[in-house]
């Protein structure tokens, strides 16, 4: 059996050494804050499959929240989320779904990085706080 060089062992030696971070690898991403907008939504918004299709839009964009029908006619729902995705989804709350005819997105409340948090979208029974 021949014996190994000096330069393979050095070869095979650097080889199980890791190669250093650099800077950008070592520092963790930065996590979006977290906004959380409580809303009412009025109009055309009952029996149209309102809220079924925000839990849809909500879960595609990754938000999280419920929604649910209120005794006035109305639609409130909680979203939470990235802003971008949060405002994605009040966006698409202004039309909905195509037999809505939505009048007003109203905003009762506006939070960043604070209240409960939520893991998923969920269709809330009517009376259900």
């Amino acid at each position: 059996m021949a014996a190994s060089s000096p330069s393979s062992q050095s070869q095979s030696q650097s080889s199980l050494v890791s190669p250093t971070p650099t800077a950008a690898a070592a520092a963790p991403p930065v996590p979006a804050p977290t906004v959380t907008k409580h809303v009412k939504i009025s109009g055309r918004v009952q029996g149209v499959s309102y809220r079924a299709s925000m839990q849809w839009v909500a879960q595609s964009k990754g938000v999280a929240g419920w929604v649910r029908n209120c005794a006035d006619g109305s639609v409130e729902a909680v979203v939470q989320g990235d802003d971008a995705a949060v405002a994605a989804v009040l966006a698409w709350a202004r039309d909905g779904p195509r037999c809505a005819s939505v009048d007003g997105v109203a905003v009762l409340r506006d939070q960043v990085g604070q209240g409960e948090a939520f893991r998923t979208f969920s269709i809330r029974d009517d009376d259900e706080w």
